[in-house]
């Protein structure tokens, strides 16, 4: 499991979707900051205590400066992967996206409130959800992605990402045929569940954290060009995305 942290407001609800997933599984936690309040900073030292006493796996704590956002959070916990030669089957990756309830055209109607609840609800609803999920790649070992198919977009913005895009494309050596253009699609959003090939080619590959610039932006960032870029990662190893 492997959570970015920034908006602390709705950590808590994040967290309490983690109580889907059945058996053992290791939690890596990245937060874009540490708090400098005494208040804040206590109430992430209990959180992380309490983690470590009651996730049925190990935890792996991060902070990432909000280097790449939940994309420079990942490859924090793909550091410590690497470093610590850590392997999965099956990994599920989420992020705390703000409380806003502003209107958005785009998906057929949301906010960025209701994405993340409509990505939690798709990804880590409830245990038989959560089950579920984990049967679709077991039986079909051709899947490299699930997630929910109102995100599954082709909404690319080259004017913002197409240069970083290519940075990217460039540094995984990846295969054209399965990059924008010719793959137009991607996962907005990115939260998902992802097979844990993509993992290790991940922890292979020269990606560090240190590709990512410092801050957030609504576009064009270079953690938004990664975003389009998993989608390509995914054909890229041979899979095949699937979304309910």
């Amino acid at each position: 499991m492997v959570v970015h942290a920034h908006n602390l407001e709705v950590i808590d609800e994040l967290l309490k979707n983690l109580e889907s997933i059945p058996g053992r599984f290791d939690l890596f936690l990245n937060f874009s900051y540490m708090p400098q309040g005494k208040k804040e900073a206590k109430y992430i030292q209990e959180l992380k205590k309490n983690l470590t006493l009651n996730i049925p796996g190990k935890c792996y704590f991060s902070t990432s400066n909000n280097r790449g956002q939940d994309l420079g959070g990942l490859f924090a916990s793909v550091e410590i992967a690497r470093e610590k030669g850590l392997s999965y089957d099956l990994i599920c990756k989420v992020h705390t996206k703000r409380d806003d309830d502003t209107y958005i055209s785009q998906f057929g109607g949301t906010s960025r409130t209701k994405w993340r609840k409509d990505l939690y609800k798709t990804l880590l609803k409830n245990e038989k959800q959560v089950k579920k999920i984990i049967s679709i790649f077991k039986l079909y070992p051709g899947i490299g992605l699930y997630s929910d198919k109102k995100y599954y977009c082709d909404l690319f913005g080259p004017e913002n990402n197409s240069n970083d895009y290519r940075y990217f494309v460039k540094k995984l050596n990846l295969g054209l045929e399965h990059c924008w253009p010719k793959n137009q699609f991607f996962l907005a959003g990115t939260m998902f569940w992802f097979n844990g090939d993509i993992w290790e080619f991940l922890k292979q590959s020269d990606i560090t954290i240190w590709d990512f610039e410092l801050g957030a932006t609504d576009d064009g960032s270079r953690a938004h060009a990664f975003e389009r870029i998993f989608n390509a990662i995914v054909y890229h190893l041979g899979f095949s995305t699937y979304c309910e």
